[in-house]
């Protein structure tokens, strides 16, 4: 009774070994390929925006291919890839097929592994839900505090310098809107003057603008004082730099380019963040299953791996019932093989005539 139930819990041992290489060949397919249809999908989607947001001189610079295009462009990728998945359902399917503890092994510490790599692939893509989440609701009121239309539209174009020309500086007119001093010192051009020190910092010669010398000296390390382009670390300090002593005086113009570069940015962020959190949750709800698949071929390709290696193994045939042994001394060895055997003594499950 106990051979016969140690046989019966090997037969199922193999059969769920079996089923379950089975089910990650199944799920290794669709997640790769619901992952390309939509990543295909969404890249698309953001193109047709970008194409429309765009203005007509940039537009023909830009080369985005279309839907069909970016479909077939990776058909090759995904077959390999899919291919390539398929190493560790074989091992499983042909280590029980063949009895073959190497393959058996190999498709036990490969689960281990990719459970591990899955559930750190569902880490990082929920951390990067949540980055994306806070970025989005802190960027799109950044860039609507930034957006330089404000200035564009107001009645004279000196007013419109100095807006331009944002705070965390002495403004010239004091009743106008003004961008932020966060905003970027990018949307003026002006021409160069080298005896300028708001403009080039020059050794012993301070900015005489004393809020912009202030709005810089509040910056304490060279990364948060080079941000934005409003000042620039030189001899251990923060110093100004960009922007003329006085932007109307100089004949600063407007930068057109930037400026639509700009807006055109204020729209597409919030048609390109939802995409990226779409294809992070679609990552996320297909990885899980393969986390749980994973953990079972570790667990269950293991405890086959441990039967066949420690010399245990089925061989079935029409007519025979299904006897379990293990290897015996060299006198039983010799009383077996008295009897009908197929396969190997030691180590098999033996088939006697019924």
């Amino acid at each position: 009774a106990q051979v016969a139930a140690d046989a019966a819990h090997l037969i199922e041992m193999r059969r769920r070994v079996t089923y379950l290489a089975a089910a990650m060949a199944g799920l290794a397919i669709i997640h790769h390929v619901v992952m390309y249809v939509t990543g295909v999908a969404e890249v698309e989607s953001a193109f047709q925006k970008i194409r429309e947001i765009v203005p007509k001189d940039v537009r023909g610079e830009l080369k985005m291919p279309g839907g069909a295009t970016l479909f077939a462009g990776g058909l090759g990728k995904l077959f390999g890839t899919i291919v390539f998945s398929m190493f560790i359902p074989l091992c499983g399917y042909y280590g029980v097929k063949n009895t073959d503890a190497k393959l058996l092994g190999a498709f036990a510490a490969c689960n281990g592994c990719c459970a591990i790599g899955a559930i750190l692939t569902v880490l990082i893509s929920i951390g990067a839900l949540v980055l994306v989440d806070n970025v989005e609701t802190k960027l799109e009121p950044w860039l609507m505090s930034c957006d330089p239309r404000a200035c564009i539209q107001l009645s004279q174009h000196n007013q419109t310098i100095d807006c331009l020309s944002g705070l965390g500086r002495r403004p010239a007119f004091e009743g106008i809107p003004h961008l932020s001093e966060s905003c970027p010192q990018a949307f003026l051009k002006c021409d160069g003057d080298e005896n300028d020190p708001c403009m080039f910092p020059i050794p012993d010669r301070p900015c005489p603008d004393t809020e912009r010398v202030a709005f810089c000296k509040s910056k304490v390390d060279p990364w948060r004082c080079a941000t934005f382009g409003r000042c620039t670390w030189i001899d251990q300090a923060c110093q100004p730099v960009g922007l003329p002593f006085d932007p109307i005086a100089s004949s600063c113009d407007v930068d057109e380019q930037h400026v639509q570069a700009f807006q055109s940015l204020i729209e597409l962020v919030p048609v390109i963040t939802p995409k990226i959190t779409t294809l992070l949750t679609v990552k996320v709800i297909l990885t899980l299953p393969a986390i749980v698949l994973a953990c079972l071929g570790l667990c269950w390709g293991f405890q086959l791996f441990h039967k066949v290696n420690s010399g245990y193994a089925v061989l079935t045939e029409p007519g025979f019932r299904t006897q379990q042994t293990r290897s015996q001394p060299e006198a039983g060895q010799q009383m077996a093989m008295r009897q009908p055997v197929q396969g190997t003594v030691s180590g098999t499950v033996l088939q006697q005539p019924v």
